[in-house]
């Protein structure tokens, strides 16, 4: 299964769990999503959460 998404703003960092099947990003609006390509929706957005994680931009 390959799933696809489009992110309106720019993403600055990407976390993964180790298996690799979910990812959360963090947009440059500060703003964290949780992606999931087996829910229907695939992302959901995670409040407060890029105050507590650390920063890993992306080059």
């Amino acid at each position: 299964m390959v799933g696809d998404y489009r992110h309106t703003a720019e993403i600055t960092s990407i976390y993964a769990e180790p298996s690799g099947r979910r990812i959360v990003l963090v947009d440059s609006k500060g703003e964290g999503y949780l992606y999931n390509p087996k829910r229907s929706k695939g992302i959901a957005k995670v409040p407060l959460l890029t105050s507590r994680i650390p920063s890993f931009k992306l080059k």
